[in-house]
């Protein structure tokens, strides 16, 4: 069970969100988060990587501010002193406010003996229950092997479906093996599609051209569910006969 968190942490009601964004009204503000240990990092590359891909997929106006990247590894005395005195410094005040006005977040964490680092976990433990409500996140992770590829999907998704966040629902785990070839860069322009697309005004193909709206499913006489079951049905007769 979460803690409860003092008042003085909270965020302040009657904040703008994400959904009430008017479409090209201002550039849009787009913070990544990196859990790496290092420098450099694969986890700092990969935030590079997918940032690079959401500003080269924005129109014009949108891209005109370059995505904010934190490093969570030098706030990391902050995080423990909120985590253990209950008491949130002021620069991690100010860290939970500039996630809260972002309109979108990138988030990758390492994966350390099967679960994403703890500063990352650490970081949306102490946030305000309210930070990340309607916030589109793009979730990452990075590891040795895939053999750790499902930590996305069994750690760092839960937590942030927990916080009400809207999870892009294409994610990316790079295996050390990953980086060699061009996969990675496909898979990171699909990624950042998915998170653009939670985005309001900002879905669009490539710079400066607006995506196509979704079409539904075309459905033609004899291709619906209705006569694919009369045709298995047709054939059981047919067969017992």
């Amino acid at each position: 069970m979460r803690p409860l968190m003092p008042r003085c942490w909270r965020l302040a009601r009657g904040s703008r969100t994400v959904t009430e964004r008017a479409v090209g009204e201002d550039p849009v503000k787009i913070l990544a988060i990196s859990a790496g240990l290092g420098t450099p990092s694969a986890t700092r590359m990969l935030v590079d990587k997918l940032a690079a891909a959401v500003r080269g997929q924005l129109p014009a106006v949108a891209a005109a501010q370059p995505v904010e990247i934190v490093e969570v590894r030098e706030i990391a005395t902050d995080l423990l002193s909120a985590q253990l005195g209950h008491l949130m410094p002021a620069g991690l005040r100010q860290l939970q406010q500039r996630i809260h006005r972002a309109d979108a977040l990138i988030a990758v964490a390492p994966v350390h003996n099967g679960q994403p680092a703890a500063l990352f976990s650490l970081l949306f433990e102490v946030l305000d229950e309210a930070t990340l409500r309607d916030k589109p996140v793009l979730l990452g992770a990075t590891g040795g092997t895939a053999r750790h590829s499902l930590v996305i999907d069994r750690a760092m998704l839960p937590m942030l479906h927990y916080l009400h966040a809207l999870v892009a629902p294409i994610s990316i785990f790079a295996a050390t093996d990953d980086w060699a070839g061009d996969s990675l860069d496909r898979r990171a322009q699909q990624a950042a599609a998915s998170l653009l697309r939670l985005v309001p005004g900002t879905i669009t193909t490539a710079r400066g051209s607006a995506s196509p709206p979704p079409q539904e499913p075309r459905v033609t006489e004899g291709n619906d569910f209705e006569s694919m079951l009369r045709r298995v049905a047709q054939g059981r007769r047919a067969a017992g006969g």
